[in-house]
């Protein structure tokens, strides 16, 4: 009787993991809706702060589909999914960002070269924003001020070793 239950108890569990990734997924979908109006910022919001109570592979599981948003076709879409790429990593758990580093970098780098089909309104322009936004999104994902030389120590207090000439 007791297998029983833990086996029922198991897929309840796992049936609650599916519908936590749906919803994640739906408010990233709700963020990189294909329009030309900007992303909601109240969505962005409880994005970043949503990430600081999620586990590890929930952050995972956002990051990739964050880079699935990245690899759509539409240039709105895209640029969608680099402004919330970009805000969750500066406002988010910096888990967020090393998962960000893991499944979006490629793709990050490949929109800094996007190119496309001129819109017939607007020209080059949502093109031109992908590219701006895919320079913004890298900043945030390997920011300067983290980066550490290889010659760190823990034992320089004064930080000599790093210190500027």
């Amino acid at each position: 009787m007791d297998a029983l239950r833990g086996a029922v108890a198991s897929a309840v569990h796992r049936g609650s993991d599916a519908v936590d990734a749906f919803a994640r997924h739906r408010k990233i979908d709700a963020v990189c809706v294909d329009d030309a109006k900007p992303a909601a910022v109240y969505l962005l919001e409880e994005l970043a702060t949503a990430t600081r109570s999620w586990p590890t592979d929930a952050l995972d599981d956002v990051a990739a589909h964050v880079g699935k948003r990245i690899d759509h076709s539409s240039p709105h879409v895209k640029l969608k999914a680099l402004r919330c790429l970009k805000y969750v990593c500066q406002r988010g758990d910096a888990r967020f960002r090393r998962a960000a580093a893991k499944h979006c970098a490629a793709r990050v780098r490949a929109c800094v070269a996007h190119r496309g089909p001129p819109d017939e309104h607007r020209g080059d322009a949502p093109h031109e924003a992908v590219r701006d936004q895919a320079t913004e999104a890298i900043a945030a994902m390997f920011p300067k001020d983290e980066v550490r030389s290889i010659h760190w120590s823990p034992y320089d207090p004064v930080r000599v070793v790093d210190a500027d000439p």
